[in-house]
């Protein structure tokens, strides 16, 4: 996803490393093991190391496009008008666009972990006023997810003006966050 950002505002964090013990994970079945019968899939996760992580997290002002990379050598071979026009949008915006919400372990680990982080370094303050851009295709799950954190939602696949909270990738350091959900909902 192309970002045409001015950098506003920047702080630097870095995540503690971790070790977690071997433990069992219980889900849906993939598709590929198994997609005729609707059972659990009991799964034994190794130990895991989890190095410690230098995250960015920033405000800026600018455009985040969806299409722009992924489509632009096509739309230049077209005649067609060239994408949508921005949409303005007030506050602050977090883009999840970038991540897939169809998978309810990244929205809760990369982008809500990313939040999390903002709201517990001070960068981010009113959840209320936080924005999160989200595909016009987001699931309901996804939807609830940024209603239960008591942020607004904006739905599109068009490119989204204003000021954006940007956060670099948090890695494997993001299940970290995930000691954060309690106090985050809480609060």
């Amino acid at each position: 996803m192309a970002q045409n950002f001015k950098l506003i505002a920047k702080h630097q964090v870095t995540l503690p490393g971790c070790e977690i013990s071997p433990d069992w994970m219980i889900g849906c079945r993939t598709r590929r093991v198994d997609s005729w019968s609707p059972s659990l899939e009991q799964i034994l996760l190794p130990r895991m190391l989890i190095e410690p992580k230098p995250v960015e997290i920033g405000l800026a002002e600018g455009v985040s496009d969806l299409f722009r990379d992924r489509w632009d050598s096509v739309w230049d071979r077209l005649p067609i008008p060239r994408r949508r026009r921005p949409v303005r949008a007030e506050g602050i915006l977090f883009d999840t666009r970038f991540d897939t919400s169809n998978n309810y372990a990244h929205v809760l680990v990369n982008q809500l972990g990313k939040i999390l982080l903002a709201k517990s370094e001070g960068v981010i303050s009113d959840l209320s006023e936080l924005r999160v851009v989200v595909p016009d295709n987001a699931p309901a799950y996804a939807l609830e997810v940024w209603e239960i954190a008591g942020t607004q939602v904006l739905r599109t696949n068009s490119p989204v003006e204003g000021r954006h909270l940007v956060v670099s990738d948090l890695g494997n350091a993001g299940m970290m966050m995930r000691g954060e959900w309690s106090r985050f909902f809480a609060s």
